[in-house]
């Protein structure tokens, strides 16, 4: 509900729908980051913002991120290697 309110006082405020969407996007990271490092946001305190502004230079560190690349890298060779022993077969 909170994020609802700032966004309509985003708009209220008439900034760009591009501004809008950029914003919303970085509510959305901090709070996946926040639900990694099991934390709520209504008991966040200095460090964790100084930890997300890390964290967002560096993602890659995230364990979702990671896991996710994994899998993503795995269906890629399992295609590739797939697409290779069909091209295998035709000749």
């Amino acid at each position: 509900m909170l994020v609802m309110k700032y966004i309509k006082y985003l708009d209220k405020t008439r900034k760009s729908p591009n501004t809008q969407k950029t914003y919303c996007y970085s509510l959305k990271h901090f709070y996946t980051h926040l639900e990694e490092k099991g934390k709520d946001y209504k008991f966040i305190r200095l460090e964790e913002l100084v930890d997300f502004v890390g964290w967002l230079r560096s993602p890659y560190q995230s364990s979702k991120f990671l896991q996710c690349l994994i899998k993503l890298t795995c269906l890629f060779v399992q295609k590739e290697k797939g697409y290779l022993n069909d091209s295998r077969d035709n000749y």
